[in-house]
């Protein structure tokens, strides 16, 4: 598996010694490699190595934790968050061998979204919102996670990523009793530049799609970076230059240099480069994942192949000219829609 990152550091995890902005150097966590120190208990499904042309981009989930000693529980994260508000920064403290950093304040819910009583997050992009509550009440959680892009390829994909978050809130002292997945967001990393053809033939009306907002992005006034579908809406798709959204983050490009294209860290080192590669990304919200009868991350793993070949053989293709609306089933699909299909069922089948 691969190393976690500490995104503050820029470090790898198993680095000795760090230094935040301010000066302070401590110490930083040792490698990842599932909750309790250990491999996790289940077999991941397959396509779970995080190799390969795809996985999962973004995961949010909520949760039903019991804390087996609340009080306990409780106190320890209020002296954590205490510390955080009188120092004025994020407080550091260990879990699973890895840092996590609790944040000076939570966040005080609005629009219906839930208030979290502490805030802390780890790695390169995972966060997790604790609401003080024992226990969940009926079907409204207490933990709130979202795991991010870097995170997720780094660890191999959802499920590690997952089991990592289950044993966090095991070291916390609590024991999960459901989950739900509230967002997924599964992506293919393709060569070359697919995204000034895509967008040409979807301005061209050469495309088959379930939704009808569309966008388009440039940069400065020539070359065409990113395209979405559905924006707003419970699916979206997104098509973007990722070698130039990424192009900062080194991190992230070593990870998808090794995962995706196969080309190892110290290739890169060399000075040797991906060049340009385009991202295919679909984003899933929970009504469309309750229309696959998704509701946990059990029923997502069983099911994201039959939800990504819906995304690239129904919800939204592209056609080899442009569309006669009155009969769109008889239209072939163009090379580059079969491309970009096939990396699908590559990642998720």
């Amino acid at each position: 598996m691969s190393r976690l990152i500490d995104q503050r550091q820029g470090q790898p995890a198993d680095a000795a010694h760090a230094t935040r902005s301010g000066g302070d150097a401590r110490p930083v966590a040792g490698h990842l490699v599932g909750p309790a120190g250990g491999a996790p208990s289940n077999t991941p499904p397959a396509n779970s190595t995080g190799y390969g042309p795809g996985g999962e981009d973004t995961l949010h989930l909520a949760v039903g934790v019991r804390w087996l000693d609340p009080e306990a529980c409780f106190a320890e994260l209020d002296r954590l968050k205490q510390e955080a508000v009188q120092t004025g920064r994020d407080v550091a403290f260990e879990r699973m061998g890895f840092t996590a950093y609790m944040h000076p304040h939570g966040v005080r819910g609005k629009d219906g979204a839930p208030s979290m009583t502490w805030v802390f997050e780890m790695g390169a992009g995972t966060w997790f919102g604790v609401q003080r509550v024992a226990a969940p009440q009926g079907e409204t959680a207490n933990v709130y996670v979202r795991i991010g892009s870097y995170d997720l390829i780094a660890q191999g994909g959802a499920w590690w990523a997952w089991e990592t978050v289950r044993g966090v809130i095991r070291e916390l002292g609590g024991a999960v009793e459901w989950d739900k997945v509230s967002r997924v967001d599964l992506c293919v990393d393709l060569r070359g530049d697919l995204i000034t053809p895509l967008a040409k033939a979807i301005w061209e009306n050469q495309h088959i799609c379930r939704a009808k907002k569309q966008a388009f992005y440039r940069d400065g006034h020539e070359l065409v970076t990113g395209v979405d579908l559905g924006r707003g809406g419970d699916i979206m798709m997104r098509g973007y230059r990722k070698d130039i959204e990424a192009a900062e983050k080194e991190l992230l490009l070593q990870e998808i240099a090794e995962k995706r294209f196969g080309i190892p860290e110290w290739v890169l080192d060399e000075g040797v480069s991906i060049g340009i590669f385009s991202r295919i990304e679909f984003q899933l919200r929970r009504e469309a994942l309750k229309e696959f009868n998704v509701d946990s991350m059990a029923d997502y793993l069983s099911r994201r192949a039959e939800i990504a070949e819906y995304l690239v053989a129904k919800w939204f293709r592209l056609a080899e000219a442009e569309v006669d609306r009155t009969n769109t089933t008889r239209e072939g699909l163009s090379e580059l829609w079969q491309r970009i299909a096939e990396a699908f069922r590559d990642a998720f089948g």
